[in-house]
């Protein structure tokens, strides 16, 4: 008998050559993927928006990430790496922001708030607390609307109408007295409805 003859040697023979295989077409695509600028294996790219607040652990971030970007607020460690974003386009459950303005803090700093764009329209968001993913606390963009110790959110008609807010917030006016919109002017209607001065 032949030292070649024994099946299990044809057995091993035969997974030996398919493993090489694999491994020279595993190879050969990550060469590829490579040559033409990508990565056999996608990642989430991040860029931070503005200036960090709440102390320099939070900032806005824009991610992209397979088929999906979204804006998103990201917690810093200490030495100004992301421990988390919240939304995550790597979770397809999440909402996607589709236009964000950078966060602001309040003169304070004890507080602070940022204006993003969904599906439904513009939403200000204001958040006091911030604590590390792996502590107790949550990120502040996964807080319920309604929770308020946490987070307060307003909904606005425009993007002018967040900046707006935003921009009064970091002078020291406070987002819920803004959320009840005084029309009071110095003109009164008359009955025809028109606009008359009032002197």
């Amino acid at each position: 008998m032949a030292p070649n003859a024994n099946p299990m040697g044809q057995v091993y023979l035969g997974f030996r050559s398919l493993l090489f295989k694999i491994a020279v077409f595993v190879v050969m695509a990550a060469l590829l993927a490579w040559a033409l600028g990508g990565t056999l294996w996608p990642r989430v790219a991040m860029r931070t928006v503005g200036d960090p607040v709440m102390g320099g652990s939070v900032v806005l971030v824009d991610q992209i990430g397979g088929d999906r970007s979204s804006y998103g607020l990201a917690i810093l460690d200490q030495d100004g790496h992301i421990e988390s974003v919240a939304p995550s386009v790597t979770n397809p459950a999440s909402e996607v922001w589709i236009e964000a303005l950078a966060p602001v803090s309040d003169p304070r700093g004890e507080a602070a708030a940022v204006a993003f764009r969904r599906d439904s329209g513009w939403v200000v968001l204001r958040f006091e607390k911030i604590m590390a993913a792996h502590g107790v606390g949550r990120s502040p963009a996964s807080w319920p609307p309604g929770n308020d110790d946490l987070a307060f959110y307003l909904e606005v008609d425009s993007r002018l109408d967040a900046a707006r807010i935003l921009d009064e917030f970091s002078r020291g006016e406070s987002i819920e007295s803004g959320s009840s919109t005084d029309q009071s002017t110095d003109t009164e209607a008359d009955a025809t409805g028109d606009a008359s001065s009032a002197g």
